[in-house]
């Protein structure tokens, strides 16, 4: 019971933005399986956020690179 509270702890904590959360696997029951579940749940929603982070700024670049073109050809 202290372990489901302690993961539902971590839960809330990740549900209110915090990405950084890992949950401890100790055991190879329903419990660490779905601690388990949760890491790689996590770890892939942390590298898809990595990848809009890099478009977004490599749209950025883009618009900026525009920018300076359309200034140029005044």
């Amino acid at each position: 019971e202290r372990c489901v509270s302690r993961i539902l702890e971590e839960i809330e904590k990740f549900s209110t933005g915090d990405l950084t959360v890992k949950l401890t696997v100790g055991q190879d029951d329903a419990i660490g399986r779905l601690s388990d579940g949760f890491n790689r749940a996590g770890a892939e929603l942390r590298h898809l956020v990595m990848l809009v982070t890099e478009s977004m700024h490599a749209a950025l670049g883009s618009m900026e690179g525009i920018k300076i073109t359309a200034a140029t050809a005044k």
